[in-house]
């Protein structure tokens, strides 16, 4: 399958700019361009190392060592110098250059040029090439290919997304299922998905239908149970890759040394082996460019969980066409099994979680009329009713909704789409948690007293409680773009890629016209920021909301932002 240019993962992969020092306990903090990093890593230099050097000769394979929270990699040899990356224990570069004491490191990690201190560097070789040979069990690997960058990718499942009304088409324009906006947006950046009544769907390239430019489905035989890839061949759990076919030629055998040796979790049927570092490469996509693979975790339990093994942009010495990956051209998958589906109605109770989950796994919010999973006193305690007994800082009842054709339906007339009900909604959210591959958050009326989370470290897994949002998903959100579905569906189908490059529901417009609830977004070939635009002050500085990163969180920002950030405007703004 053709994989459209995504990935959520890219959303992920942000750049989380944040400051270099000043920050107390104030809401709201100036920073300047030129101290904004990325994610603070561990310490750098200090009398807690060791006094000596790393002797790494150039062109050295390293790899990352000791670190807690991540290895800082900086644009220069020192701490005064921007951070580009953050580098995860276990990723491996390339030494390019070094510094006269030989205590910065200059390196290639996955393409991406930056220095880092020597102190959590160990020597894996004396080549970049690793010497053909991985961690795991040896034998001939192959020819080194240098070292790539990942994402991940997996099989929808449109019982994620309960609902039905907006059709999925076939290149006939026949319809194969009703569903729902945020499931065709799903399927289609996932390249293939699974029907509640088990046929798996595969891309089959653009059409139009209905009146409507969009993409088509083709009905996959049972050979196909996670989808067919651009070789021809079935995509296979944890062994299938994506990859740049003008570098790697579909179907060819491949070695990631990073792999080999790594327990693979035993998640929804798949896994519960230790991996060899043998992939396949079987698809391609739009935005599987240069030294990037796209690693099919087949679930997305999955994937989450892998996220703890190799954060999403980790970097991997990859090799081709060695005598112990040749089994891999044989593989065949095995179907499925249905992931665990969330909970359906039960006999839990409204009385002080109006707007919210309930005990017993049924749902007080405006979402659970569509979702068919309310609690049996809903209407009752909330809709109307009093809500007495509830423990939020007083009554958790519904504000009358406000006609909102362009947003969201039944939002209160503070939070509808317009410029004033973003940067409102926007405002409620300062203090939360930053998650990164997330875009989950109350409803605003309801974010007071809200559990507002915590993120530990910058990955999907590094984050605790119920709510929380990286940049992108915080922006879908106070958006309220489609696929989003509500504040607190925690669904992330765009990325900093997405809104930089592409037009969806909402137009690029020139910086100078960006008004109130405008968004201001920049994007690399490594990452991305965006930014909720509220003001520009009398100095040229401008006043942001940003889910700014894991120190940070949510926040109210006076800064600087250099000519790169390009301004967005939402369609269908009241």
């Amino acid at each position: 399958m053709d994989r459209r240019p995504e990935l959520l993962l890219l959303a992920a992969l942000t750049l989380f700019f944040t400051a270099a020092a000043g920050c107390g306990v104030a809401t709201l903090e100036v920073h300047e361009e030129d101290k904004d990093i990325s994610e603070q890593g561990d310490p750098e230099g200090g009398d807690r190392f060791t006094p000596f050097s790393t002797n790494l000769p150039k062109g050295a394979a390293v790899e990352v060592v000791k670190v807690k929270v991540g290895l800082n990699c900086r644009t220069g040899p020192s701490t005064s110098y921007m951070v580009v990356r953050l580098l995860a224990n276990g990723e491996r570069g390339t030494v390019l250059d070094y510094n006269s004491s030989k205590t910065w490191y200059k390196l290639d990690v996955g393409g991406v040029q930056c220095w880092s201190y020597h102190y959590y560097l160990a020597k894996v070789s004396d080549s970049g090439t690793n010497n053909g040979q991985g961690v795991g069990s040896g034998g001939d690997v192959g020819s080194s290919l240098g070292n790539y960058w990942h994402t991940y990718y997996y099989l929808a499942q449109q019982s994620d997304y309960p609902g039905s009304g907006y059709p999925i088409y076939d290149k006939s324009c026949g319809v194969i299922v009703s569903s729902t906006s945020a499931f065709y947006a799903a399927a289609k950046m996932e390249g293939s998905a699974k029907l509640n009544d088990g046929r798996v769907i595969n891309y089959a390239g653009s059409c139009t239908c209905g009146g409507q430019s969009r993409k088509c489905f083709q009905v996959l035989s049972t050979a196909f149970p996670y989808g067919a890839g651009a070789s021809g061949k079935a995509i296979i759990p944890l062994r299938s890759i994506a990859v740049d076919k003008s570098l790697i030629p579909l179907g060819s055998a491949i070695y990631i040394a990073e792999w080999d040796g790594k327990a693979m979790p035993s998640i929804d049927g798949l896994g519960g082996f230790t991996h060899d570092g043998c992939f396949r490469a079987d698809d391609t996509g739009g935005a599987i460019n240069g030294q990037h693979y796209d690693f099919f975790a087949g679930s997305k339990a999955m994937w989450q969980a892998l996220e703890n093994l190799r954060p999403t942009q980790s970097s991997s010495a990859v090799s081709i066409g060695g005598a112990k990956c040749a089994y891999v051209s044989s593989l065949t998958p095995t179907a499925p099994q249905t992931p665990n589906s969330p909970p359906g109605p039960s006999n839990g109770s409204c009385q002080g979680y109006c707007g919210q989950e309930a005990p017993g796994g049924c749902y007080c919010d405006d979402q659970c009329a569509t979702f068919g999973d309310c609690c049996a006193d809903k209407q009752t305690l909330c809709d109307g009713g009093s809500n007495n007994g509830g423990s939020n800082n007083g009554s958790n009842s519904t504000p009358p909704p406000a006609s909102n054709p362009n947003g969201w339906s039944g939002m209160p007339a503070p939070f509808v789409l317009s410029r004033d009900g973003i940067i409102n909604a926007a405002s409620t959210y300062v203090g939360f948690s930053y998650w990164w591959g997330g875009a989950k958050l109350p409803d605003p009326w309801q974010a007071s007293g809200a559990s507002k989370g915590s993120c530990s470290s910058p990955s999907f897994s590094g984050h605790s409680g119920t709510y929380g949002a990286d940049c992108s998903g915080f922006v879908g959100d106070v958006w309220q773009l489609p696929e989003h579905q509500s504040f607190s569906a925690n669904q992330h189908p765009f990325s900093t890629y997405h809104f930089y490059h592409q037009e969806n529901h909402w137009t690029k417009i020139n910086r100078a016209t960006a008004q109130r609830g405008d968004a201001l977004v920049y994007r690399s070939s490594s990452g991305g920021h965006i930014v909720v635009f509220e003001s520009v002050d009398p100095w040229g500085k401008v006043w942001t909301y940003e889910a700014r990163g894991c120190s940070y969180g949510i926040k109210h920002n006076l800064r600087t932002l250099g000519t790169a950030y390009k301004a967005r405007q939402r369609h269908g703004l009241l």
